[in-house]
């Protein structure tokens, strides 16, 4: 799951609270990784958000439902 992280790269200023929606790249990656692998998907936002400093869980774990997915 490691390797579609990237994918989700546009997401890290909504997720660290600087912006207020999540960027269309961002939506499009999640969509992406969501339609390839959704336990990856879930593994991702999950237990990644906590541990990576600056990246607010709360934020991390609204993404699918602010992307529509």
């Amino acid at each position: 799951c490691n390797g579609q992280l990237n994918q989700l790269i546009p997401c890290l200023s909504y997720v660290q609270g600087q912006a207020t929606q999540p960027a269309q790249g961002c939506c499009s990656g999640l969509k992406s990784i969501a339609g390839s692998n959704p336990a990856c998907l879930c593994s991702l936002i999950s237990a990644n958000a906590g541990s990576i400093p600056g990246i607010n869980s709360t934020l991390a774990l609204e993404l699918p439902a602010k992307c529509n997915l």
